[in-house]
């Protein structure tokens, strides 16, 4: 048999071996090993899939803010929540500017009904608390910022701007209106700003917190 003639061959049988396997994943699916995917891999971030168990759909009926801070933060975090309605989100900061802060927080792994009632009776006071049933870890982020994004579509839809912040940073709000003042108001449709990351790379180290 020449060359050529063998060539085709293993070519034939190559093409019929991928055909054989694609046809095995579609119609008979035990030729892979099944994986049993662990709680870590069981992702779910659809708004639809979580209920609210604290929520504030009010504060926007009556005003269109021009500024909407969300701080994702923990039931833990009383005295960060503390700190920021005594400094950069306290009501009325800046004249005339409607800028509402609201506290983003998920439930605990473990129940701990003392501060739940504590995050209750601070929800009753202040109003800034969203609360809702997935549970609030590192590797959940990206729910609590789909619910985020969530609520300002549901609730808050004649916001100016709405702004993701962590609570662990001091927002100047001052220069932040009057920076967004100035882009005038063009700028309230498909305007986004923050920090870009242009040399991200992927991180290979099975010890760093993305990772775990």
């Amino acid at each position: 048999m020449g060359k050529r003639s063998r060539y085709k061959l293993l070519t034939y049988f190559g093409v019929a071996g991928l055909i054989t396997f694609v046809a095995s994943l579609v119609f008979n699916r035990t030729i892979l090993p099944k994986k049993t995917p662990t709680p870590k891999e069981l992702y779910v971030i659809s708004p639809s899939t979580y209920r609210f168990i604290l929520n504030q759909p009010e504060l926007c009926e009556k005003k269109s803010p021009f500024l909407v801070l969300m701080i994702p933060v923990t039931l833990k975090d009383t005295e960060a929540r503390t700190a920021i309605r005594r400094t950069w989100g306290q009501d009325g900061l800046i004249p005339r500017v409607t800028v509402l802060h609201l506290f983003v927080i998920g439930q605990p792994a473990q129940s701990d009904p003392v501060l739940q009632e504590h995050l209750e009776r601070e929800s009753k006071e202040y109003g800034d608390i969203i609360q809702m049933d997935f549970v609030d870890s590192y590797h959940n982020l990206t729910i609590k910022t789909m619910m985020i994004m969530n609520w300002i579509a549901t609730y808050c839809r004649g916001a100016w701007y709405a702004m993701k912040i962590d609570a662990d940073i001091f927002l100047n709000v001052r220069y932040l209106v009057d920076y967004l003042h100035d882009q005038g108001e063009a700028s309230r449709k498909d305007y986004i700003s923050g920090s870009v990351i242009s040399d991200a790379v992927p991180h290979r180290d099975s010890f760093n917190k993305c990772c775990l």
